[in-house]
């Protein structure tokens, strides 16, 4: 009986704190995004690789600085990964950052990273829950776009050393 109420006030406690409920909050209710909207959003193009980047309203100050990571972050994938297509196959794609977890048809319907040839578009969280950083699952998309990654994550140990997630 101790052993249960001990762990029922550490998760009150837990979930109590601020920088846990905002966290949780992104868990329990995934920002909805529309495809359509995002497809006709404006973006600014990456210097180094010309990525077409748009964010949403919400992170539109921070654009600029996104766009640059998104550049850092493809040159760390491509080194890593042995991409030397200058990243030709991502430029037909829009990379749209949101603000956090996301609905989607996977995952129990909640994502930080979605990889969408159809609609051409790679959508990736700013920040994700328990992942360190912004953009935490870009690189995972990328590995998706080149086929390095299998839709099911089957193969997922022979990537995750250049991706992280």
């Amino acid at each position: 009986m101790q052993k249960k109420a001990f762990l029922i006030l550490l998760m009150s406690l837990m979930m109590s704190s601020c920088a846990n409920m905002g966290h949780f909050k992104y868990i329990m209710k995934p920002e909805v995004v529309i495809k359509n909207e995002l497809t006709n959003q404006s973006y600014e193009v990456s210097q180094k690789y010309k990525f077409k980047v748009a964010t949403v309203e919400s992170l539109s100050e921070k654009r600029p600085e996104i766009t640059v990571q998104v550049d850092e972050l493809f040159t760390q994938y491509s080194s890593c990964m042995d991409v030397t297509d200058n990243g030709d196959a991502i430029r037909k794609f829009l990379i749209v950052v949101v603000n956090s977890t996301f609905v989607c048809n996977y995952h129990f319907g909640m994502c930080n990273g979605e990889y969408d040839p159809e609609n051409n578009l790679i959508i990736v969280s700013y920040k994700a829950f328990k992942r360190r950083g912004t953009l935490p699952l870009l690189k995972h998309e990328w590995a998706h776009a080149y086929g390095s990654l299998a839709a099911d994550h089957s193969n997922m140990d022979s990537v995750v050393q250049c991706i992280k997630y």
